[in-house]
Parts: structure tokens; sequence; C-alpha cells
């Protein structure tokens, strides 16, 4: 599960998955960093995209999209400067305000060690039957 620090107004997301790992699932099965929603379970409710160009990334209801740039150790990780009411604490407004969002980059964090497996097998099978004429 993505671990969250609060340092002065800053909120950090720090994914347990490494922003390598997720560029490598998304290039090869982008549609397993979305989970699918709505009355027939089609629908596209909240997905997760490793980050492209944005040094710090962005987060809503919808999605996760990571900073371009990982942490130290390699995971993905967003920087949020949220817009917190003096009544709450910037914890309380987290757990409130991104609470949800946090459950759902959970379960999709979750699926991504079995994803990487898949793929890294598919690729392994595929490069196995590959042969080169000299």
């Amino acid at each position: 599960m993505a671990k969250v620090v609060i340092a002065g107004s800053t909120v950090t997301v720090k994914s347990s998955v490494k922003l390598e790992d997720l560029r490598k699932v998304y290039k090869f099965k982008p549609d397993a960093l979305t989970l699918y929603g709505g009355e027939e379970g089609k629908e596209p409710i909240f997905c997760i995209r490793p980050g492209t160009e944005s040094l710090t990334g962005s987060i809503n209801k919808y999605g996760v999209e990571f900073a371009c740039k990982p942490a130290d150790d390699g995971s993905a990780i967003v920087a949020l400067i949220p817009s917190c009411p003096e009544s709450v604490t910037l914890k309380e407004f987290v757990v409130d305000n991104y609470g949800v969002i946090l459950a759902n980059l959970k379960e999709l964090e979750n699926s991504v060690p079995a994803i990487i497996q898949q793929i890294d097998e598919e690729r392994e099978e595929i490069a196995g039957n590959i042969t080169v004429a000299v």
C-alpha cells in the first residue's frame, strides 16, 4: 500500500510499486492499471499512470499520474500541496479527501507484481520462439 508523508503543507504519496514497473505494465498491458465499475463492470472508474512530464504528478478521484522521476528507492511518487481548511488537520483532510483514492490505488498496486510476472513470462516465451538466422 502507498505510504503518505506529510511535511509542513506538502503531502507526498509514495507508491509501493516502482516507477519502472508501472512503466512496463503501462507499455504492455495498460488496461491492467484501470479499475472498472458501473452496471456492467466495463466503465473505467479509476486508473494509475506513470508520469511522463510532471515533476510532481497529480491525483484526483479518477486516478493518479505519478511524477516522471522516482523516489530515491525507485518508487513512484506524487507530491501535493492541498488547500486544507484551518478547521481540520492536514492528516484529517488527507483521510477524508484522499481515502477512497488511496484505497483504489492500493487495489491496483496489489495487482502489479502478478502482471509483471505475466509480462515477463510472455516476453520470454516470445523470445524463445525467435530464431536469428546467421
